[in-house]
């Protein structure tokens, strides 16, 4: 049951952290903008959560690791090498 409990935490915590990026806008912004802006914000908190591990954060967020990978492309995030040096996959 902790297992379950840290995973809706980590979940709630992701999400508040994006929810964060998308409201740091002065300006309001169009669908798309804001949706782009949650979604790297829930990228950048779960590439944290993992201490910068790719293979994880994808993981944790569903997603295949080519599509990850797209998406850091995209959205300009270059996440920081790992001590056990799993900056790429």
């Amino acid at each position: 049951m902790d297992m379950l409990r840290q995973e809706v935490s980590l979940k709630e915590e992701m999400t508040g952290r994006a929810n964060e990026a998308v409201m740091m806008e002065d300006e309001p912004a169009d669908l798309r903008s804001r949706v782009r802006a949650y979604e790297r914000g829930l990228i950048l908190a779960a590439l944290e959560s993992t201490g910068g591990n790719q293979r994880q954060a994808a993981a944790r967020l569903g997603l295949l690791a080519t599509t990850f990978h797209e998406k850091l492309k995209r959205y300009g995030i270059r996440p920081r090498p790992t001590v056990d040096g799993d900056e790429t996959d």
